[in-house]
């Protein structure tokens, strides 16, 4: 059975792709999920300001999607 859900998060230059492989390899002992933090990568800048407190929310998001 896996261990305990893991979030990975990508640096303030980076995206989620940059977490690719350490999720691989941390996925065999827990389920892994990668988020990208709006306006990096591929994702767009939500109607809102570029805030600590605005990525902290998505994390908050992502963790209740999740049941965490």
């Amino acid at each position: 059975m896996p261990g305990a859900e893991l979030i990975l998060l990508h640096g303030a230059l980076g995206d989620v792709s940059q977490l690719a492989s350490l999720a691989e390899r941390l996925g065999n002992t827990r389920r892994v999920t990668r988020l990208e933090f709006e306006g990096h990568g591929a994702s767009r800048l939500r109607d809102r300001p570029l805030r600590i407190e605005s990525l902290a929310a998505d994390v908050i998001e992502r963790m209740d999607e999740a049941g965490i």
